[in-house]
């Protein structure tokens, strides 16, 4: 891996800390303090082979999409760990509460139901088996709130090679945030963020994956990757546009 390519997401690690001091999440078992002074949630291959390269293909497409996320690194280590994904920590965002009831759902989702209507989708397009209300923050802004998604733990490759097992998505987190969604909330399915995945270029695949550390790549095959994405993208959009 060229340092050049990925130089504008590269972070050392100054030092890392037991995830459980601050957080509750299954996955994530450490945080970082960056050279670049921020904080970082980190996802390690030593936490899961696919983790790191199943999060970077999740903030990049996204992100491509015109979804917001937040702010990630590869986060590097002098004492020759593997390389991590570090997604940013901002602790003015805010999360919803670990059991909500409905009222306190509608209070943090309501202004948010036309970016849940694109969400979604793509959520079923990855496949992401567990987009559930604590892994989006809402973040304040000059212009009000915006919804960030975060959390690839258990989405994209980790449901299975090349790109996902769409079955995953069945009786899922997703599935059941979703239909709660659409039946009390009145929120609407909108496919443009999936019109945008079908208008990236046939290469767009292959230049993220060149563009993660080559570590992260050791337990999948590109090749088999990039066929599908070249070949079977548009079946997947098919799969997400009727889901659930």
């Amino acid at each position: 891996m060229s340092v050049n390519q990925t130089s504008f997401l590269t972070v050392q690690v100054m030092y890392e800390v037991d995830s459980s001091q601050f957080f509750d999440g299954a996955d994530l078992k450490r945080v970082a303090r960056g050279d670049d002074g921020n904080d970082y949630a980190m996802k390690r291959l030593t936490d899961h082979p696919l983790l790191p390269i199943s999060e970077w293909l999740g903030y990049r497409l996204f992100r491509a999409c015109g979804l917001k996320t937040p702010d990630y690194a590869v986060l590097y280590h002098d004492d020759g760990q593997p390389p991590a994904f570090g997604s940013r920590i901002d602790l003015t965002a805010r999360q919803i509460a670990k059991v909500p009831d409905a009222f306190t759902v509608a209070g943090f989702f309501g202004p948010h139901l036309d970016e849940l209507g694109r969400i979604y989708p793509m959520d079923a397009f990855l496949p992401n088996p567990d987009r559930h209300g604590r892994n989006m923050l809402k973040r304040a802004t000059l212009t009000g709130d915006e919804l960030l998604c975060f959390d690839y733990s258990r989405a994209s490759l980790v449901t299975g090679l090349p790109f996902g097992n769409t079955d995953s998505m069945n009786n899922s987190q997703t599935a059941r945030w979703w239909q709660h969604f659409q039946r009390n909330m009145a929120v609407k399915a909108d496919h443009s963020t999936l019109k945008k995945v079908k208008e990236l270029p046939n290469d767009w695949i292959m230049k993220v994956l060149s563009e993660a550390p080559d570590l992260w790549l050791g337990n999948v095959d590109s090749v088999a990757i990039d066929a599908f994405w070249r070949s079977n993208r548009d079946h997947r959009i098919d799969f997400s546009k009727n889901w659930p």
